[in-house]
């Protein structure tokens, strides 16, 4: 069974604080996947419901791990510069990941489809280090 946590604070569209931390068990890179509390509903062929179906919004990695949160980080996108191709290889660079955020719930005191909202669920998926998506 997977441990669920909430987004409590949204710094901006690739970082995320959560309510769980090393008392829960979260370790430094561990992955979540940030879902819709409730997803949408299917329906059988005569129309009732038989459950609810939800994509995740995106992944986010625990980076800085207290007792009771942790600040999460999305991973990281290589981006090819589009300078010319014969130089491809020393302009190519990584940048973090940016998710659909509500912009209203992006905190700018702590300044540093469907939109990730506060209170949204997150789920401990694993605890690999490889971030590339």
């Amino acid at each position: 069974m997977s441990k669920t946590f909430r987004i409590i604070k949204i710094i901006d569209a690739s970082t995320f604080i959560i309510d769980g931390g090393s008392k829960d068990g979260v370790k430094n890179n561990d992955k979540f996947k940030i879902m819709d509390e409730h997803g949408d509903p299917v329906k059988d062929l005569t129309g009732n419901i038989v459950g609810f179906y939800s994509d995740p919004k995106g992944y986010i990695y625990a980076r800085d791990v207290q007792p009771k949160m942790s600040v999460c980080k999305t991973g990281l996108k290589k981006v090819n510069s589009p300078i010319m191709p014969s130089l491809a290889n020393l302009t190519n660079y990584e940048r973090q990941i940016e998710l659909n955020v509500d912009p209203a719930d992006i905190d700018a005191s702590l300044d540093s489809d469907s939109p990730i909202k506060v209170g949204d669920n997150v789920e401990l998926v694993s605890d690999t280090t490889n971030q590339n998506e």
